[in-house]
């Protein structure tokens, strides 16, 4: 037996499994249907349960859907825009949360229909019809009278008075009587007569327009008739100046090579070479502006070709080098000589051109003539060595070739040769046959000027200067400074482009070896003192700053200085002796090293050992009197030397070694054994007070505070005093310990 109706619901609700689940749209919308009946439905209890409230939006602070999701669909086939897509349901919700926003909603489309609305009212308030229709342009008519003044036309008489045979009897129309005159007001009697002035006016107004097209078509006839009359004239000025241009090719044709048993190219006598130049150059000055340029060097090459064929073949370049260019300048405007053409661009150890740009044939001549002959000369006549011929070719020359010739014959044949000389050279060798070549500044400098700009860079991989510096720097690790300077070494130091990179190899290389050959052939002999290997040191002191310089002093020289000193000082000394072998020493150094702070502090320490032993007596100078310390342990000894530095350990010394392998400058020396040290140098951004240089802190501590405050000046370091820090002291940070002490101090 079934159950009742309302039974079966209330199971529904229940969670009975023989009804209808809920709708899903009674979960969506804010207020369930039939909320008013006191019946909830599922979704509306369980959106209870968390806290909504029936007449009130989705969300906590009801901002949501107020009313459940309305779906609206488009008919079948149609597109977006073929009807209004959004429903009532979205517009309510849309204007609700305008409202919460205190902002005031706007739909467009109503919005224009209650524009058009009020426009319609406007209308019929103002005794219109509320609809707007298009206004027509009103007609404007003319009389035969004014169609004769405007356009010149001459109107017939048939068209100025009409015979009217409609009515009871014959009626004349002129213009008087209204005949080109709109009519309004017609009443039935005067419809015919209308009609024929309507016809009559069409026809005269048709009259008129055809009139003024022919009178304008006549206008343009005529401009075209003076147009093309003006183009036939122009063409007969260019035809006549053709003519010329042909009358003088054919002049200059005649000039033929073969009827002549010899050509003389010099400039004092006159050859046909000569004339044929002559009537070029007149002919480029007479025709120049009318000609296109690439024809006129066409016909110049033409005319040329057979003469410079013959110069060629018996031309000797090295011998004369100002031959046939003479001509080739005066003809430089008709052969395009410095026009934009094509150059070489060095990649990859090749030259490549630039521009794709097809030979022009002045180009094509020189490619084919001048250079092989000159490459044959340079490869098997001339000698690198006596640069002179070839350079007085070059330089005559250079400006009628063509750019890419120019390049191929300078940056790869010339340069090529170059090259194979420079094998052969070794810095400072001398070799009596070749005395001259062994120096190739004498051979090189002269063609500076000539070559590529990758040849003049001293950090290429393979140019010319760059075989120079590496040459000389694998020649300052074997050189022997007792044979004085590296000739020509000075010279090489006046190349701008080449300088810095020298100067930093004379720093890296040959300032180890002079502190290594002084150490070794150097010692202090107050009795019979030899200064020969001191002396050798000195020619090289103007390739070096004074504070560079000195660091061979402070390596090699005062450590023995001082030690000699000290032994002279405990044995029985006669003071005046030893003060006046302090003065002479001095005096051995010039004025400008002794001034470097860091030599002062040498003197001064032998100065103080001196005054000290005075003060302490000869009775205990033997036991009370300090010995003098080893010496600044720098690496610029200690690259290769290992066992002349005087270090702490041997760790350390190792590791000032690698440190002297790569220095560059103080301060990267600096740098490298703060880092073995594992101490911070650290940019302070500020500067001195008085002489502007840059403040560094060198400390242990990783928050960067404490350590010492030091600029650095040349080669030497000045580090403040703690106690004034008006006060900045010389301290030689190279000592084993003192660097790591500093920096440990609070």
């Amino acid at each position: 037996m079934d159950r009742p109706q309302g039974k079966r619901n209330a199971d529904a609700h229940d969670g009975g499994s023989t009804t209808k689940k809920p709708k899903l749209s009674a979960a969506v919308g804010g207020g369930g249907r039939g909320g008013g009946s006191g019946k909830m439905s599922f979704a509306e209890r369980m959106l209870a349960k968390m806290g909504h409230k029936a007449g009130e939006g989705l969300g906590k602070d009801g901002s949501g859907m107020l009313a459940p999701i309305e779906v609206k669909l488009r008919p079948q086939g149609a597109g977006v825009g073929a009807v209004k897509e959004k429903t009532p349901q979205a517009k309510a919700e849309a204007k609700r949360a305008a409202e919460r926003r205190g902002e005031k909603y706007e739909d467009s489309s109503d919005e224009e229909k209650k524009a058009r609305r009020k426009k319609r009212e406007a209308s019929k308030a103002a005794g219109g019809s509320g609809y707007s229709t298009p206004t027509r342009a009103k007609q404007k008519i003319r009389t035969a009278a004014e169609i004769e003044a405007e356009s010149g036309l001459h109107v017939p008489e048939v068209f100025k008075s009409l015979l009217d045979l409609t009515g009871g009897q014959p009626k004349l129309l002129t213009s008087t009587v209204g005949l080109m005159v709109p009519q309004s007001g017609l009443t039935s009697v005067d419809i015919e007569r209308y009609k024929i002035a309507t016809y009559a006016r069409r026809e005269l107004e048709h009259f008129a327009q055809v009139h003024k097209d022919n009178k304008d078509r006549m206008e343009y006839v005529h401009a075209e008739e003076e147009r093309i009359q003006e183009e036939i004239i122009q063409l007969e000025i260019q035809a006549e100046v053709l003519r010329n241009i042909h009358r003088a090719v054919e002049a200059i044709t005649v000039l033929s090579v073969s009827d002549r048993s010899s050509l003389s190219l010099t400039e004092d006598a006159p050859s046909p070479i000569d004339d044929v130049v002559t009537r070029l150059e007149s002919l480029q000055i007479n025709f120049g502006d009318v000609v296109d340029p690439n024809e006129l060097m066409d016909i110049a090459v033409a005319a040329i070709g057979p003469h410079f064929k013959k110069f060629v073949g018996d031309w000797l370049p090295l011998s004369e080098p100002t031959r046939f260019v003479s001509y080739l300048r005066r003809l430089g405007m008709m052969l395009g000589v410095g026009r934009a053409q094509k150059t070489l661009s060095y990649e990859d150890g090749l030259y490549t051109s630039g521009k794709s740009k097809t030979t022009n044939a002045y180009e094509a001549l020189i490619y084919t003539m001048w250079l092989p002959k000159v490459r044959t000369n340079i490869v098997n006549d001339w000698e690198p060595h006596d640069p002179s011929p070839m350079i007085e070719l070059i330089s005559n020359w250079r400006d009628v070739l063509p750019p890419l010739v120019y390049d191929v014959i300078v940056n790869q044949f010339i340069v090529q040769r170059l090259f194979d000389a420079l094998k052969g050279w070794k810095p400072g060798n001398h070799h009596k046959h070749k005395r001259a070549f062994s120096e190739p500044h004498t051979w090189l400098f002269p063609w500076l000027e000539y070559l590529d700009d990758y040849h003049l860079d001293p950090k290429s991989s393979a140019g010319l200067l760059a075989e120079v510096r590496r040459k000389l720097r694998s020649s300052f690790d074997t050189w022997n400074p007792s044979k004085g300077t590296i000739p020509g070494l000075e010279r090489w130091q006046e190349v701008e482009v080449l300088r810095p990179e020298l100067n930093k190899d004379l720093d890296v290389k040959l300032l180890p070896a002079l502190a290594r050959y002084l150490d070794d052939h150097f010692t202090v002999d107050p009795a019979d003192q030899d200064i020969t290997p001191i002396e050798a040191v000195f020619k090289w002191s103007k390739f070096f700053k004074p504070e560079k310089f000195c660091r061979i002093f402070l390596d090699a020289f005062f450590p023995k200085w001082l030690n000699i000193l000290y032994e002279w000082l405990t044995s029985d000394p006669n003071y005046e002796e030893i003060a006046q072998w302090y003065a002479w020493w001095q005096s051995v150094f010039s004025t400008v090293l002794n001034e470097v702070p860091a030599m002062t502090a040498e003197w001064e320490k032998g100065l103080e050992m001196i005054t000290q032993a005075l003060d302490i007596g000869p009775n205990l100078v033997k036991t009370e009197l300090s010995k003098p310390v080893a010496g600044p342990a720098r690496p610029i000894l200690s690259s290769s030397r290992t066992n002349k530095v005087p270090l702490a350990d041997e760790k350390h010394r190792s590791q000032v070694q690698e440190a002297a392998k790569a220095e560059v400058s103080f301060k990267d020396l600096l740098e490298d054994l703060c880092e073995q040290e594992s101490l911070l140098l650290i940019p302070m951004r500020q500067a001195h007070s008085i002489n502007g240089l840059p403040l560094f802190r060198i400390t242990a501590s990783a928050s960067g505070v404490g350590g010492v405050v030091l600029y650095i000046q040349g080669d030497v370091a000045y580090v403040q005093n703690k106690k004034d820090r008006s006060q900045w002291d010389f301290v030689d940070l190279f000592q084993p310990g003192v660097l790591a002490a500093l920096a440990e101090a609070r």
